[in-house]
């Protein structure tokens, strides 16, 4: 197990890091995955919208190249 180099306020405060305040830590780990399991779910939200347009959409270049666009708008956020 690792040191803790925490400075001394930050000890009393509570916050710490994994080695003085497990407890904390563990919370900060679960709100961060919530967090990114939020975003995961507003993306696949979008994709699911996405996917209804395609299959509503007739099949065609125009289909298609709003599908490219759109992979590639989610690639450069």
């Amino acid at each position: 197990m690792s040191e803790c180099k925490c400075d001394l306020r930050t000890k009393l405060v509570g916050d710490g890091c994994p080695v003085c305040n497990p407890e904390k830590a563990k919370e900060y780990e679960i709100e961060a995955l919530r967090d990114e399991l939020d975003d995961l779910r507003a993306e696949n939200a979008k994709m699911l919208d996405l996917l209804r347009i395609v299959r509503a959409m007739p099949h065609s270049y125009e289909a298609i190249r709003k599908v490219i666009q759109f992979v590639d708008g989610m690639a450069t956020q």
